[in-house]
């Protein structure tokens, strides 16, 4: 194993990103939220613990707070996505959305697809950054990732559906909006594979592994 990651249950993580919903004061802030080890308190269950950070991003809330996953880990997804993937920014040694995708695709020592059966709540739905360049003239163009978490997932549920059927818990922004993390229908999942309808584009079912 090349990662010192031990997500807590989906159940754990669904309950923690919901105490984050409830800090009003916590704002979107891309870059920023971890698992803070010193602030975690077993006793205090459902409740927001006191150390919880003010500032995150969709993957400081959704993958490493509400996971209990320490964002910067040495060695994780330290290699390379298949070559159809290859438009998705390479990250080593950190868990977002790109690391997540690599690792789901490949090593699956935390993260792995779902590509059969039902996405269960605490699932993740994401899609990573990406960079792509003009045919014509060359322009660097960057695309950045997103990630949310199932709360909701009607009986019987299929993508094809549509996301906009089930109910997430989201960290979104810009920068400096109040409060982080929100609870909305799906539909934005919807939107951004409509416009990106390329596999390595579109958005993964996601469960992190239980050990």
């Amino acid at each position: 194993m090349t990662t010192a990651a031990k997500p807590c249950s989906r159940e754990m993580a669904l309950s923690r990103m919901r105490a984050l919903s409830k800090i009003t004061d916590a704002k979107y802030q891309l870059g920023t939220g971890n698992f803070n080890k010193a602030s975690y308190n077993a006793k205090l269950g459902l409740t927001v613990p006191a150390g919880f950070a003010k500032e995150y991003d969709c993957a400081g809330a959704a993958m490493c707070e509400a996971y209990m996953i320490t964002r910067h880990d040495p060695g994780f997804a330290a290699g390379k996505v298949p070559p159809d993937y290859r438009d998705q920014n390479d990250i080593d040694d950190d868990h977002n959305t790109n690391s997540a995708i690599e690792d789901a695709l490949t090593k699956q020592e935390v993260y792995e697809l779902v590509l059969e059966g039902p996405m269960l709540p605490g699932d993740l739905v994401m899609w990573a950054t990406i960079t792509l360049y003009d045919k014509d003239d060359g322009e660097k163009h960057v695309f950045i990732g997103h990630v949310l978490m199932a709360s909701y997932v009607p009986a019987g549920w299929k993508p094809e559906d549509g996301f906009y059927k089930c109910r997430f818990l989201q960290c979104c922004g810009g920068n400096g909006r109040k409060p982080a993390v929100i609870e909305t229908d799906g539909s934005s999942i919807d939107r951004h594979n409509a416009v990106w309808p390329k596999k390595a584009h579109r958005a993964f079912i996601v469960r992190v592994k239980q050990r």
